[in-house]
This record gives structure tokens, C-alpha cells and sequence, in this order.
């Protein structure tokens, strides 16, 4: 009960400093969702999911559980964990398909793992929702302890649009750049 109380306690902290963030993140982005998520047993769990101005149908909630590797939030927090966790949650969970753009042979997951971590960014490239992309960035402390991550959900087609990707990752770097800082200070 002890770990259980641990665990709600800094998630309740994680939400309440990051969702202003979330909120003005999704205010100042033509964005279809942001997305404020943690990993429970090697699980993604929405914590918030705050809507942007397009009201893009979309069957995602606070609450809402999924798998780490089909998702961009995952795999951006997967990136910060060490290759021994990483297949501790592919041997509990397996690397099931959501859709045909889904990852799911280790060694492709691994070489985007590594991809991600280099760069400052996930992406889902239609991995969980056909017509759907995210862009994703983990939050972690100064440590390197991963809280959770925060993602940016646009239509898939908007990938294509390098200046909108750039835009929309400079915001979304800011706000976890913000969240962490202000974590720091909880």
C-alpha cells in the first residue's frame, strides 16, 4: 500500500503542475489533444487529455490505458529507461499491433528507442490510430526518474508539414522544459 500511496501521490503532484501546462499548450496549438500521461506496470495511463480547437473525435480519456510501444508517449519514455526495463515491459505485454503502422519486432522497436533518445522527440506515426500522429516528449527529474510524458495528438496528414512539426515540438519542448522546472520545485 505503501508503493500504491507513493505512486498516487506523485502522479496527483505531476498533474497539478502539469496541467495548466497542458491546458495553455493545447490553447496556443491547432492541435486535436494533448495528452498528459505515466506508466503504471508497464502500462501508459492518461492522467489528462485536454482538447485543443479542432474537435477531432477521438475515444481517448483521462484514465484510458495502453500499450507503451504503440504509442509516441511511450516510446519517448521507454527511450529513458535501461534496455532491462525496456524488455521487462515487452516480455510482460508483448508488442501487439493496433494498427499496421504499429511497431512490433524488438529489434525495430530498439533501434527507434535509440533514434529517440538522440533526438528530442517521439513520434506515432499512425502506430495507435490509423489517421492520428503524436509528437511525445517524456518528462523526467534532474535525477533522470521518468514521471511521465506529455503528447501532442494532429491529424497524421499534418506530419508532412515540416514547419508545422517544428512549431508544434519547439511548444511542446517548452511546456515539459516548464512542468519539469516546476516539479523541481513541488
Amino acid at each position: 500500500y505503501v508503493e500504491i500511496g507513493g505512486t498516487v501521490r506523485s502522479q496527483t503532484a505531476l498533474y497539478d503542475v502539469a496541467k495548466p501546462e497542458i491546458t495553455r499548450l493545447a490553447q496556443k496549438s491547432a492541435t486535436a489533444l494533448v495528452t498528459l500521461s505515466t506508466e503504471q506496470r508497464g502500462r501508459c495511463v492518461a492522467l489528462a487529455v485536454i482538447q485543443g480547437e479542432q474537435n477531432i473525435s477521438y475515444d481517448f480519456t483521462a484514465g484510458t490505458q495502453f500499450d507503451m510501444h504503440s504509442s509516441g508517449v511511450g516510446k519517448a519514455m521507454l527511450a529513458e529507461y535501461s534496455p532491462q526495463r525496456v524488455e521487462e515491459i515487452i516480455d510482460t505485454h508483448g508488442l501487439e499491433a493496433r494498427t499496421k503502422h504499429t511497431i512490433t519486432d524488438r529489434d525495430t522497436l530498439r533501434s527507434e528507442l535509440d533514434h529517440i533518445a538522440r533526438s528530442d522527440v517521439a513520434y506515432d506515426r499512425e502506430e495507435y490510430r490509423l489517421g492520428m500522429a503524436t509528437i511525445s516528449n517524456a518528462l523526467t527529474t534532474a535525477a533522470g526518474n521518468v514521471l511521465g510524458g506529455v503528447s501532442v495528438t494532429i491529424p497524421a496528414d499534418m506530419l508532412r508539414d515540416e514547419s508545422v512539426i517544428e512549431s508544434l515540438k519547439t511548444k511542446l519542448l517548452a511546456t515539459t522544459n516548464v512542468i519539469e522546472l516546476n516539479i523541481a520545485n513541488e
